[in-house]
């Protein structure tokens, strides 16, 4: 009963979140919904590059993961000041 979700698990759940929400704001047309979207996906983003680094590969991948994360962070934070 008390079986922790694996990493893996995660990714897949935030990923159908992430696409539940782009569906929801597109048929509704609604910005926040949007940025929950972009917030989602780079949740999932950032999710990855902890799998990279925890199995200890290619540092490249981690960083493109993580800096692709931090992007999608900048450009919610950008939405937010200029619209």
């Amino acid at each position: 009963m008390n079986k922790r979700a694996s990493i893996d698990e995660i990714t897949v759940t935030f990923f159908s979140i992430t696409l539940v929400v782009i569906v929801l704001a597109w048929q509704t047309g609604s910005f926040p919904l949007y940025l929950l979207a972009l917030f989602s996906l780079s949740v999932n983003l950032f999710i990855e590059a902890y799998k990279e680094r925890k199995r200890g590969g290619n540092n490249f991948f981690f960083s493109q993961q993580l800096l692709r994360g931090i992007s999608l962070w900048l450009i919610i934070i950008a939405a937010f000041f200029l619209l």
